[in-house]
């Protein structure tokens, strides 16, 4: 049986980049160009923090980041993002039937059940813990 590939992590922090541009560094051939999948996730992470924390953390040159970034922005203005229908839930902002607890379920069969005190509060909670989870 062949072993699955690894996962990369769904939310990219920046120890999680930096590890991965020590191992591309490691292993690379010698002039070797940074492959595109370091960069875009170098621009990703200038979205958390600043393109100089990005560029320092990662050994990267500064203005290269940056014009990376400006275009990467460019692009996401001319072309926005349609989101996928198959990751929508729909939390119905019904009052629950009885007080203090929300359901949730996802076409896939989860299901979450959360009991609080408010509405609003539950609500958020099952925002916060269903966008996690993904």
């Amino acid at each position: 049986m062949r072993p699955q590939p690894k996962r990369l992590p769904r939310k990219l922090t920046l120890y999680s980049v930096q590890r991965r541009f020590q191992y591309w560094r490691k292993v690379r051939k010698k002039r070797n160009p940074l492959p595109e999948k370091l960069w875009n996730a170098a621009v990703t992470l200038c979205s958390e923090y600043t393109v100089n924390q990005v560029a320092e953390a990662l050994q990267l040159n500064h203005t290269a980041l940056s014009r990376r970034t400006a275009a990467s922005r460019d692009e996401s203005a001319a072309n926005p993002v349609v989101p996928d229908a198959s990751r929508f839930i729909e939390l119905a902002l019904e009052r629950p039937a009885s007080p203090g607890e929300i359901e949730v379920n996802d076409p896939q069969g989860w299901k979450m059940i959360i009991r609080g005190a408010r509405f609003e509060e539950l609500l958020t909670a099952a925002h916060r813990i269903w966008d996690g989870r993904r």
